[in-house]
């Protein structure tokens, strides 16, 4: 039977059963089909059994009609009403103006409910403000005068997605369901955990509960996960104050976080405890309008760190191929102390996860806690043993040594996480220089010539602008450098500061403070290219001319950003190192934009004087 597309301005459409249907039976292999109907579905006053292997499906009716309009899927009401429902049915996407949008029992009716639809897609609500989710459970929908949605306002909560909304428990099987209720087929609101995105250097010491790392070495140097919750839209209004973050660690708002773990052969609740990222001074970081925590157990156990590559193999350390450490990207995923991952995919809800708060208006249980993933974007390093090419940033005023590259920064300055500006680095961080060598080239010399694509770059801009003749250079050597700000104690994850860094740079051997020399910047040309990117990168970036000052030792100045610089110095005939440092810096040239900029107000001023002087003579 197949009930479709009828519209009644009563309180049924569909298929109506009145209370003379006393002993109503529809048996086992029935097909019975009631969609997109104007008003309730299946309106039933009587008695009526389906049985267990009846196929029905009650989906897409609508019942907007009149001041109350309940039950857009089945409406069962009445004291003779007393409706068996098959344990597979399908009854979801339904919609009712009041209460129940899949089903409403009311007053003095009986009912014995199936299964909620799971798996299945919820795709339309009455508002049309849903999202396409998969069906979790039955969660109350009106009507229901001894739930008021535990947001403790007196209303009747009816479901959407962005409020939490409690879930209806089951009745053991052949037990009615009494009162007034309305239910509808849906999916809770949900909280969900995110691993920040990261990007790290390898070579640094490392967080240390990484899966599979053999005796937790930390010097394998993966950076410590850090998190953010996202609540549902009327929990996270509900306790925000003032537009701000709201802080979830247990002092502030009690939010727990907790899982059943089968261990020792008996089950465990275990209670993680929220921390979150502050820095020396205090600042905390945030990340989309959130703050970022640690995660650790009461007894300071932290969960673990599971890196993936794209194959699906777990990355057991960070001492990564060279060649494939470059542009590499990896999922992460954060699971129990022994290693457990709580996601088998890109997003996985489990039942063992449970998320409370609990504030003087709200205590509330999330049904659906999800463990999103991260992402780890790996660069590679040459020298990553040498202790001289990882040095911890000074206080402007520190004195460098002697052939050590150094940064200084003033005071006050604060550092980021990848650059993003509110995720503080941590009280422990060591803010250092990484300075090191240009990656190798490619097993085709032909094809993957990095240090001479970037020659060729530096010669066109020298050219352009004349800038070897302005330094008195001739026959030009070069020397490459590739340099960043890290966190040595945090794997060498990626950071940037918010003040000038003064960066004090070694001579190449040879050069000294009378020489006269060039530094260039190629901007933007970090370590998250391909091989194939590489040469299309290094001729199409934009450079800068340094300000430099030639100390005794080092080769001084400021920059705001990192990636490759070169110094650049002339040699005679035989070979031999020029001396001329006078020559080296015209200032002229700080970048091309400002240069030609000049050179054009210039050739302009050139031009209207000699036109003035020929209108003179004549």
């Amino acid at each position: 039977m197949k009930v479709t597309r009828n519209s009644y301005n009563g309180d049924f459409a569909g298929l109506k059963l009145t209370s003379g249907v006393t002993d109503g039976h529809v048996q086992d292999g029935a097909v019975v089909t009631i969609t997109n109907n104007y008003c309730s579905g299946l309106s039933n006053n009587g008695n009526i059994k389906f049985d267990d292997n009846v196929n029905l499906t009650i989906v897409d009716n609508v019942n907007d009609k009149g001041k109350t309009s309940n039950g857009g899927g089945i409406y069962n009401s009445g004291n003779a009403a007393n409706l068996i429902l098959p344990q597979n049915a399908l009854i979801y996407n339904n919609s009712a103006k009041t209460a129940g949008d899949d089903i409403y029992n009311g007053n003095g009716a009986k009912l014995q409910i199936s299964q909620p639809s799971i798996g299945n897609i919820l795709t339309r609500d009455g508002d049309d403000t849903n999202e396409d989710q998969a069906i979790t459970n039955w969660f109350y929908d009106g009507a229901n005068p001894s739930y008021s949605g535990k947001m403790k306002n007196g209303e009747t909560a009816r479901w959407n997605q962005y409020k939490y909304v409690k879930t209806f428990t089951m009745p053991e099987t052949g037990e009615n369901v009494t009162g007034n209720i309305g239910l509808k087929a849906a999916y809770a609101p949900t909280t969900t955990f995110t691993p920040i995105d990261l990007t790290m250097y390898v070579g640094g010491e490392g967080y240390e509960n990484v899966d599979k790392v053999e005796d937790n070495d930390t010097s394998n140097g993966f950076p410590e996960p850090g998190y953010y919750v996202t609540l549902p839209k009327e929990i996270n209004n509900a306790i925000q104050s003032n537009g701000q973050p709201v802080d979830l660690s247990e002092e502030t708002n009690n939010f727990s976080f907790e899982y059943t773990y089968n261990y020792n052969n008996g089950e465990e609740l275990r209670h993680w405890k929220m921390t979150k990222y502050t820095d020396a001074d205090g600042s905390e970081s945030t990340k989309d309008g959130n703050y970022v925590y640690s995660l650790a157990l009461a007894d300071g156990r932290k969960p673990t760190l599971r890196v993936i590559d794209d194959a699906g193999n777990i990355q057991t350390n960070a001492n990564f191929d060279l060649t494939n450490a470059v542009n590499k990207v990896y999922t992460t995923m954060v699971g129990s102390v022994e290693g457990d991952s709580f996601t088998s995919g890109e997003i996985n809800e489990s039942k063992s996860l449970t998320a409370n708060v609990q504030t003087d208006t709200i205590d509330v249980d999330f049904d659906r806690t999800v463990i999103a993933t991260g992402k780890l974007y790996v660069r590679g390093v040459v020298n990553v043993t040498d202790e001289n090419l990882i040095t911890s940033i000074q206080e402007d005023g520190t004195e460098p040594k002697a052939g050590v590259p150094m940064a200084t920064v003033p005071e006050g300055t604060n550092f980021y996480i990848n650059g993003e500006e509110g995720l503080e680095v941590q009280k422990n961080a060591d803010p250092s220089l990484l300075y090191d060598d240009i990656l190798p080239e490619g097993t085709d010399a032909n094809n993957d010539r990095r240090e001479g694509w970037l020659k060729e770059k530096a010669e066109q801009l020298c050219n352009q602008y004349g800038l070897l003749e302005q330094a008195g250079i001739t026959n030009p050597q070069y020397s490459f450098k590739y340099m960043d700000i890290v966190d040595q104690n945090n794997g060498n994850v990626v950071l940037k500061a918010d003040k000038n860094v003064t960066v004090y740079m070694p001579y190449p051997e040879g050069v000294d403070k009378d020489t006269s020399i060039i530094v260039l910047h190629y901007k933007d040309l970090n370590r998250d290219m391909t091989y194939d990117d590489v040469q299309s990168a290094i001729m199409n970036c934009e450079m800068e001319k340094m300000t430099v000052t030639q100390l005794d030792d080092h080769i001084e100045f400021e920059t705001t950003s990192f990636s490759p610089f070169v110094v650049i110095w002339g040699t005679d005939e035989a070979g031999e190192i020029v001396k001329n440092k006078d020559r080296a810096d015209t200032g002229l040239f700080q970048n091309a934009p400002l240069y030609i900029a000049l050179m054009t107000a210039c050739a302009s001023l050139v031009a209207i004087i000699a036109i003035k002087r020929r209108i003179d003579a004549k």
